[in-house]
């Protein structure tokens, strides 16, 4: 099983932030694995989708990219595939 999170900012798209974010999580052996533009009520807002092998990685990486400013939504278990795989 994997675990995922979600970092999700507002518009408008910023790929540097988001190659940032995908580095760092990176660093934590997260992968990104699904973008939505569009996403929530107003549709203001960008969410990537990150999956990691474990709750421990997944755990660790909310915490640090909370740390630095990030807003994150999990971890939350996903599917029965490893990541990158859902």
């Amino acid at each position: 099983m994997s675990v995922m999170i979600e970092v999700i900012y507002r518009k408008p798209e910023d790929a540097d932030h988001e190659r940032g974010i995908s580095e760092f999580v990176s660093l934590y052996r997260g992968v990104v694995s699904c973008r939505e533009d569009d996403w929530g009520q107003t549709q203001q807002a960008i969410c990537l989708t990150i999956e990691f092998w474990n709750w421990e990685d997944a755990d660790k990486a909310c915490a640090a990219l909370r740390k630095r400013g990030d807003y994150v939504e999990g971890p939350h278990e996903y599917g029965s595939a490893p990541p990158g795989e859902n």
